[in-house]
């Protein structure tokens, strides 16, 4: 009876415990939100920094055009959050550094940083999830909003731009890769090393997407070598991989070549003097997109949630889905129409919903990365007179229908039983 007695009022102190605790961290986030409201008055704006590389990059640039849109000067003061534990590295402490002197102030304190989390946790609890405004004390975005807002991506221009003497610094790196800004592009092309890779650090719970979205550098080199002709050569950005180093001198194997004997200010160089980027949606991709490079999105997959580029010079092919059952290709109406059913997390990351899809993914071929690599250089220098497949059309009432970006016309062309019913802009 005494033991009945002791646990039922060990429960009752652990429910009051836990109560107390909730209103002592509401109280501090409120309190911390307030505060963060306040100061957006004096043109002081905080969002949170975890790393500098990657999708984090896009983040940064996301909040730093957002905040000079809302702005009531013309240099407000940005003050990113560091995570209170930290215990992420800097993946890029090149990039991380250009960021300060961009003008971003770095907030590091460990106390500072609690407290601070403590007020973004508020904001998520009481104001998000009840339907409040996203970009409320602290600025916060969702993976729709910083990839397919037409503000970030067609009005602003970059926020962090590089100064004078970091260009000069980035175009003296290039010259030790014995390259020359606009007469290179970016291609990243994920191997099989690089899903082992990915799953061993995330304790095998990478998205069922990942593991479907390798595919041979080998696809890439028919356009490098038709590139070539027209003086652009293609450099091999990303994850260096330990058994498929590229053993073509067509496409230059930065990762393997370079970026261990020069460091991490080369990944700066190569994106800030490139023509344009080549390769599905990643965070080498969310970089370029962060200094407003020109993009082809290639096996591009869940489409169209978060993989459009906005930009008039930019390209997207997506994956095609092969319908096992029914034995034919899925049609792009098709494919947008699965924005109504399911979310762009479920489709990454859900086999069960993939497995009753019954649907096998299709990776572009080497041919439709050539037609898309002339079409998206000829659109560059302007000598583009093909047919325009704009994603505006394709895409109306759907996420990205702001977009400027063009299908690629190759694939449009090649894959007729993909394009039923959608034809080329007659205007």
């Amino acid at each position: 009876m005494e033991i009945m007695n002791y646990s039922k009022v060990s429960k009752k102190y652990n429910r009051a415990t836990s109560s107390m605790k909730r209103i002592i961290l509401n109280s501090i986030g409120i309190f911390i939100y307030s505060i963060i409201y306040t100061l957006r008055t004096f043109n002081i704006y905080f969002f949170r920094y975890p790393n500098a590389f990657g999708h984090q990059t896009m983040n940064v640039e996301y909040f730093a055009r957002k905040i000079k849109a809302i702005s009531k000067i013309n240099n407000p003061i940005l003050i990113g959050i560091r995570h209170h534990e930290k215990t992420r590295n800097i993946s890029n402490n090149s990039l991380f550094e250009h960021h300060k002197r961009a003008g971003i102030k770095i907030i590091n304190n460990k106390l500072l940083c609690l407290l601070l989390d403590i007020g973004l946790y508020f904001q998520k609890e009481q104001i998000e999830k009840k339907g409040g405004r996203k970009s409320t004390s602290f600025l916060t975005l969702t993976m729709a909003q910083y990839t397919t807002d037409p503000y970030v991506h067609i009005l602003s221009n970059v926020a962090l731009p590089f100064d004078a003497h970091e260009s000069s610094e980035l175009n003296n790196v290039l010259k030790k890769m014995c390259l020359k800004s606009g007469e290179y592009y970016i291609v990243l092309d994920r191997g099989k090393d690089y899903d082992k890779e990915k799953e061993k650090y995330s304790g095998n719970k990478i998205g069922y997407i990942y593991k479907n979205e390798h595919s041979s550098i080998k696809i890439q080199f028919k356009a490098a070598t038709v590139m070539k002709t027209h003086g652009i050569s293609a450099v091999r950005m990303g994850y260096s991989p330990k058994k498929e180093p590229v053993r073509n001198k067509i496409i230059i194997d930065y990762p393997s070549k370079y970026r261990n004997s020069i460091g991490d200010i080369a990944d700066l160089a190569l994106m800030n003097g490139c023509k344009f980027y080549v390769g599905p949606f990643s965070g080498v991709c969310a970089f370029a997109v962060s200094l407003k490079k020109p993009i082809l999105l290639c096996n591009a997959f869940p489409w169209p949630w978060s993989t459009v580029p906005m930009g008039d010079t930019s390209i997207v092919m997506p994956k095609k889905l092969w319908l096992i059952k029914e034995k034919r290709m899925m049609t792009l109406q098709e494919m947008i129409g699965l924005e109504g059913h399911y979310s762009s997390k479920e489709l990454t990351y859900s086999k069960e919903i993939f497995d009753s899809l019954s649907v096998e993914l299709i990776s572009n071929t080497e041919d439709e990365i050539v037609g898309a690599v002339e079409e998206i250089n000829n659109r560059i220098d302007g000598n583009w007179n093909g047919e325009n497949y704009s994603l505006s059309s394709i895409l109306s009432g759907c996420i990205g229908e702001s977009s400027q970006s063009y299908l690629s016309t190759f694939f449009a062309e090649n894959n007729p039983d993909i394009m039923a019913n959608i034809q080329p802009d007659r205007r």
